[in-house]
């Protein structure tokens, strides 16, 4: 919950990833001193799990903020972001977001961190140390009030436990149309740690190489990255108090990894303005996880070398004041176990007997006015285990609402 003055909120900034605005200058140089305010809300038909029930994933230990939409309407995200731009190329930002489920919101200030760019003759160098998130995928910042869907991504729920959001230094080289970036955070945040682990990170470390440019005329947005952390006794702290959004009591399990944790991807983004009323754009994503290390419940433990893969498909078109989606992804899962018990494994959700997750997003956008986009979407989610005789995939619709301002 949010403790600090209200007072910083006169410094928030824009946590939107950072692009080129062009092929030689990140576009956080040329930002102006602002405060923007953007919202999602959204009305779902339907659960894929019962009030009372965890979602899981056979195979998947999930964490942090990687809960569903559930029935009814809801306050999908609300931001106030920020910036204060200082003398000598200095600059604070900060972001205080609100997010609602089962009729109960959480109010925190998600990022807030000082920032600081170097120019020389052909070359940019920008410094951010402060609470902020990772920049190696936008998949690992989703908000839905600045994202093509209500529904969060498979990706970003599976990988990073929703979204990303850590304490640390981040540094981004920009010359010409390529970028290059490490960073050095806590390890404070999934899949590292838990929210609510009693043991503090170890430290997480990542790089990744970009290059935003045009080939052949087409937008082009390519990144390759890699991230190495290691995990204590990481438990599932979604449905812990405090932490829940939700008066009901949701047991998930409680099983807890200490060990090692590997990622890498890579992703595309082709974009082509065709006319003044046509654009297209396509993005791929991959995501790979390997894990290996030790999980344990109160009575039992056993070792474990888990390795997802996570892919991303999505096209759209732009015709004037409407935008089309269609997103599919899918997850691979191999888990090996030694010295595990059936029992184990079984009650911990993480035998997953062949199950390969799948999720389907149909989605359209009218943007009413420079403020406001109408967003319907319809989900075909097959992410669980059911038993004989049930449909395995989960069919719901959504209508929902964005609006931005910018109040100064």
């Amino acid at each position: 919950m949010l403790k600090q003055p209200l007072l910083i909120m006169a410094v928030l900034a824009s946590g939107v990833s950072t692009f080129l605005a062009n092929a030689h200058e990140p576009s956080s140089i040329n930002m102006p001193s602002q405060l923007l305010i953007k919202s999602a809300i959204a009305v779902q038909n339907k659960s894929i799990v019962a009030d009372d029930e965890a979602w899981l994933i056979p195979g998947v230990m999930l964490g942090g903020e990687a809960t569903p939409q559930y029935s009814g309407a809801a306050i999908n995200d609300l931001q106030l972001f920020g910036r204060l731009n200082l003398d000598n190329s200095y600059y604070l930002g900060s972001k205080l977001g609100y997010h609602q489920h089962l009729g109960e919101g959480e109010l925190e200030l998600e990022n807030y961190w000082l920032g600081k760019y170097f120019v020389f003759d052909n070359s940019i160098l920008k410094i951010d140390v402060g609470q902020t998130a990772t920049e190696v995928t936008p998949t690992a910042n989703y908000h839905a009030s600045q994202d093509e869907f209500t529904t969060k991504p498979l990706l970003a729920e599976v990988f990073f436990g929703g979204h990303h959001k850590d304490t640390g230094i981040k540094a981004n080289w920009y010359w010409q149309e390529l970028e290059l970036g490490v960073e050095a955070w806590n390890g404070d945040s999934w899949p590292t740690t838990s929210t609510t682990s009693t043991k503090s990170g170890k430290g997480n470390f990542a790089g990744f190489a970009r290059y935003h440019g045009f080939i052949y005329g087409i937008k082009t947005d390519f990144a390759t990255w890699y991230s190495k952390g290691n995990a204590e006794q990481r438990i599932d702290g979604r449905y812990d108090s405090g932490h829940s959004h939700s008066a009901t009591t949701i047991t998930a399990p409680d099983v807890s990894f200490t060990g090692d944790v590997a990622m890498a991807g890579s992703y595309l983004l082709l974009s082509h303005q065709v006319n003044d009323n046509f654009l297209w754009l396509a993005q791929w994503e991959w995501i790979h996880s390997q894990l290996d290390g030790q999980i344990a419940d109160t009575t039992q433990s056993a070792g474990i070398d888990q390795t997802l893969d996570g892919y991303r498909l999505m096209l759209g078109v732009n015709i004037q004041a409407h935008k089309f989606f269609v997103q599919q992804e899918h997850l691979a899962i191999n888990n090996k176990f030694t010295d595990a018990s059936t029992t184990l494994i079984e009650s911990q959700g993480l035998y997953n007997d062949g199950l390969e997750p799948q999720r389907l997003i149909l989605g359209y956008h009218w943007q009413w006015n420079s403020n406001f986009t109408l967003r319907i979407e319809s989900v075909s989610d097959k992410t669980q285990a059911y038993t004989q005789g049930e449909n395995e995939t989960q069919q719901y619709w959504s209508l929902g609402l964005i609006w931005q301002h910018k109040l100064l």
